[in-house]
Order: C-alpha cells, then structure tokens, then sequence
C-alpha cells in the first residue's frame, strides 16, 4: 500500500514536473497573437478611417465645385438678363429719340414753309390768285391770273400771258439787254412759287 502510494506520488511528480516547464511559454505566445491582431486591428481600423476621411473629402470637393457651378451659371443667367434689360431700354430710349428728332423735324420743316411763305428766300415768289409782284429788282412784273387749276396757271409776265405748269419758264427781254427768267417751280389750287432772276448783259 505504501509502494503504490509512492507510485502515485511519483507518477504525479512526473506529470507535475512535466506540466511545470511548458507553462511559462503559454503567456508569450498568446500576447504576441493578441499583439499582432491589435495591430491588424489597427491597421484595418487606419485604413477604414483613411478611407472615410478620403472619400469625405472628395465628396465635400464635389458639393463644392457643383455649389459653385451653380453660382457661377446663376450669376451668369442674371448677368444675361440685366444686359437684355438694358439693351431694351437702349432700345426703347432710342425709338423714343428717333420719334422726338422726326417730330421736331416735321414741325422745323412746317415753320420753314411757313417762313417761306411769309419771307420768301432770296429769288423765290409766292403769288396767290389775281396777285401781282415787280421782281427781278423792280424790272418784271409778274401776275397771277385767276386760280391754278389742273392744267396749269395763267402767269402774266409783262404784259405776256400764258399758261404754264411747273418747270417752265418765261422769259423777258430788259431794254438793257439783260434776259430775266420766271420759273414755276411749284403751284396748287391756293397759290403759285415762282423763281425770278435776270442775268447779265449778254447772257
């Protein structure tokens, strides 16, 4: 009984003494497996995090270029618009400009046919129905007989009458020698323009 007890004892031993020198190896293993999955870990978590700043970034980058396109192309249709406005109102102020120079022109060329008529210019006669006038510096006498009608009028040049249209002319013979010519430049059923005018001797 007591040989096997030391047996028992000894094959205990044993297996203690055999169990004892591997134990301090275990610990050494498993810090340098955790030791390297903390740094896969970590690596995996690096990378991630890399990756989540590099894609927040490229789509920030992208929010903000179309951000900005879009303000460029806004400002760019507003710019478009105010020049269309102001090329209008250009427009209009022109149109407004042309009506106000053809209206003055209508009313400076109404004044000047009614100055003409009041002060003739130089040469130029306006006669009225059964009126007289001594141009050509008091040498012709010229007269308008009755009203111009659609076949003419009847201009009395002198002591001459005859029935002239616009465009023709009278001539009279001056006792100096000098010729005087009386033009009809225009007439109507109120009055008749004439042009006067004597030349030199012998012309």
């Amino acid at each position: 009984m007591a040989k096997w007890r030391w047996i028992r004892r000894g094959r205990k031993a044993d297996v203690t003494d055999n169990t004892r020198p591997g134990r301090p190896g275990e610990p050494d293993l498993s810090s340098r497996a955790a030791w390297r999955l903390l740094t896969r870990r970590r690596r995996v978590y690096i990378l991630l995090i890399e990756t989540l700043l590099i894609l927040g970034v490229a789509l920030i980058g992208h929010i903000t270029g179309r951000e900005l396109a879009r303000r460029q192309l806004l400002q760019r249709e507003q710019t478009i618009v105010q020049l269309r406005e102001e090329r209008q109102q250009a427009s209009a102020e022109l149109n407004r400009r042309a009506d106000r120079i053809l209206t003055l022109q209508t009313r400076l060329n109404h004044v000047q046919s009614v100055l003409d008529e009041i002060v003739p210019s130089e040469n130029i006669y306006v006669m009225l129905p059964n009126q007289s006038l001594v141009v050509a510096g008091g040498q012709v006498t010229v007269g308008l007989v009755g009203s111009p009608t659609n076949k003419g009028v009847n201009i009395n040049v002198n002591g001459t009458q005859r029935l002239v249209n616009a465009g023709d002319i009278m001539q009279a013979k001056m006792e100096d020698g000098r010729t005087c010519n009386v033009t009809v430049q225009s007439f109507d059923m109120f009055k008749v323009v004439l042009h006067a005018i004597c030349n030199a001797n012998g012309k």
